[in-house]
């Protein structure tokens, strides 16, 4: 014999009850998440644009000095193109 458990004996899985009809939607961040999120992502691509000018100037090498003055610029922020 087989037998197929009630839903009702289970804990429900979200807190609220969906109608038969409607769906989930995914909760939109806030405004200060989506400005932070823009922010953080802008910072993040003119670092690696600056790492890639950095490493291009040394010919595709990588070698302490060069790590040590990439944290340097990454940690201050000082990003001035050297010759």
């Amino acid at each position: 014999m087989t037998y197929a458990t009630h839903h009702g004996h289970f804990a429900p899985y979200f807190a609220h009850k969906l109608s038969p009809g409607s769906r989930a939607v995914a909760k939109k961040p806030g405004v200060f998440r989506r400005i932070f999120d823009a922010i953080v992502e802008s910072r993040q691509k003119s670092a690696d644009r600056q790492i890639a000018l950095q490493l291009d100037r040394s010919g595709g090498r990588i070698t302490d000095s060069f790590e040590r003055e990439i944290m340097q610029n990454l940690m201050t922020g000082n990003w001035k193109v050297r010759d």
